[in-house]
């Protein structure tokens, strides 16, 4: 009868397993495993962490697109509002033109009956200036006013007041701007004036203006390089009010609102 040799149980711990590598033990298989689950499990956390950003980016992409709808109401209404303002704007620009010209018609019909006065020396006049101007305007023109006189509401320098230093030799006075009461005595003391050409009085070149609106002397004064032409080349002209410049040429009459207009006739006729 054979003997019955017993084996010793294998120690679980002691088992061992085949690997790619090399054979591992059952504590770092389980070590492995261990790390494994770990990796998962953050692989899981870094998912949801992935998935409330996404979500998040959703929410915001979601708030942009209503952002730019609301956007492009608005600039569809202000394009629309634009494409009106820009149909109304020759309209208001018209308006605007008509009203600057009325106000500018008022402002010289309130001047209608002033005269600008250049070339009286300062201080001449004394105390009284409307006095001496009734006195001494009649001697500068050889004006005969009679039966009436020469009836003055307002007159003073421009700008008013005594002077604020002592007039240098040679500097030009201040002009003088006079109010009369008669629209009547102003075209003659004008006509007058025309009439006598160069006006020396005591020793002193006194010229006349009539008096008008900033404007529009500023429009008048846009064609004194034209007048200055026309003169030297012997033609005959007007200034007409407010600021047309008329030119006479072979019995006919040709009248011109901008100075450019008067430039390209006068070059077409002097070839």
């Amino acid at each position: 009868m054979d003997a019955y040799v017993s084996r010793p149980q294998e120690d679980p711990a002691a088992a061992t397993c085949v690997a790619s590598g090399g054979e591992l033990t059952l504590n770092e298989l389980v070590a492995e495993l261990r790390i494994i689950r770990t990796s998962t499990n953050n692989i899981e956390k870094d998912t949801k962490q992935i998935k409330t950003t996404v979500q998040e980016i959703e929410g915001k992409i979601n708030a942009l697109s209503a952002h730019m709808e609301e956007v492009e109401s608005r600039v569809a209404t202000l394009e629309e509002a634009t494409h009106a303002s820009e149909q109304q704007l020759p309209t208001i620009q018209e308006e605007i033109e008509n009203l600057r010209n009325h106000i500018e018609d008022l402002d010289n019909r309130g001047r209608c009956c002033n005269i600008r006065i250049i070339g009286i020396p300062e201080l001449i006049e004394g105390e009284d200036m409307i006095k001496f101007l009734q006195q001494e305007i009649p001697i500068m023109l050889d004006l005969t006013l009679e039966p009436r006189t020469l009836d003055i509401q307002r007159a003073h320098r421009v700008p008013m007041g005594p002077p604020k230093r002592s007039r240098r030799e040679g500097e030009r006075p201040r002009p003088v701007m006079v109010n009369l009461l008669r629209y009547r005595d102003k075209e003659d003391i004008l006509r007058a004036a025309r009439e006598k050409g160069q006006i020396l009085w005591r020793g002193a070149k006194i010229m006349f203006f009539p008096d008008y609106s900033r404007r529009t002397m500023d429009r008048r004064m846009s064609f004194k390089q034209i007048k200055l032409e026309l003169r030297e080349k012997g033609v005959e002209y007007s200034l007409l009010f407010p600021a047309t410049l008329e030119i006479k040429r072979n019995g006919a009459r040709h009248r011109f609102s901008s100075p450019e207009e008067a430039a390209k006739f006068i070059k077409n006729m002097f070839p």
